[in-house]
């Protein structure tokens, strides 16, 4: 497994930011994942999925602790 928890793999890029995804967050039902600080605000706006643009229930985090 090639993935730290908190992490995307190396080549997973957040669909809002566009960056390497940090501190993962998966939106339930659909799964898609994003960084937690851009769907945390992206919430705050909408709470509807930025790529299906389904509703979402609740995110799960993954956070790395050092």
């Amino acid at each position: 497994m090639n993935e730290m928890a908190g992490e995307g793999s190396s080549d997973s890029r957040c669909p809002i930011c566009l960056e390497r995804i940090r501190n993962v967050s998966y939106l339930n039902p659909c799964f898609h994942g994003f960084c937690f600080v851009c769907i945390q605000e992206w919430s705050e706006r909408k709470a509807e999925c930025p790529l299906c643009k389904g509703m979402y229930a609740f995110c799960a985090s993954y956070c790395m602790l050092k």
